[in-house]
């Protein structure tokens, strides 16, 4: 059995008749009809879209408040280097954490608890701790209190 889609297209009297086949089956639409359609299906990917009751505003607006950002237009930020936005260690370690997962794995990180974690100069530097009776090394990763970016990522042999 073929799923295929065929498009056939009838000028009668001046109408055109566009007919969609699928096997035996065919359903003649009007021209103005598909006309219709098409216009909005482009406005419906050309703008943003609503899924599972949520606004979606695209990869092409994420790539202009990229672009804004980087080039600084536009500067209404949040962030005003004047208070943490890492306020304790609990979240310094919830932000550590899954990018030390993603490069060293999660088992092996983990292993490392309890962390060492100190707030000096506005910066969190934590640390993985190992048993005295082990060999190996340990992470350090060090985040900016004040805008969260990574400032040295490392593990020890």
């Amino acid at each position: 059995m073929s799923d295929r889609i065929s498009l056939v297209v009838f000028n009668i009297d001046q109408d055109l008749l566009v007919s969609f086949k699928k096997g035996k089956k065919s359903m003649p639409i009007k021209m103005k009809t598909i006309c219709l359609l098409s216009s909005l299906i482009f406005l419906l990917g050309s703008c943003e879209y609503i899924n599972n009751d949520r606004l979606i505003l695209g990869r092409s607006h994420a790539k202009q408040e990229l672009w804004d950002a980087q080039n600084h237009r536009y500067n209404p930020n949040v962030i005003d280097y004047k208070s943490a936005i890492i306020k304790d260690s609990l979240t310094a370690i919830k932000i550590a954490e899954p990018i030390l997962f993603g490069i060293y794995g999660e088992k092996n990180i983990t292993a490392q608890r309890p962390y060492e974690v100190y707030l000096i100069d506005n910066n969190w530097v934590l640390m993985g701790t190992i048993s005295k009776h082990r060999r190996g090394g340990t992470f350090l990763i060090i985040l900016d209190a004040m805008d969260s970016r990574v400032v040295k990522i490392i593990h020890g042999k």
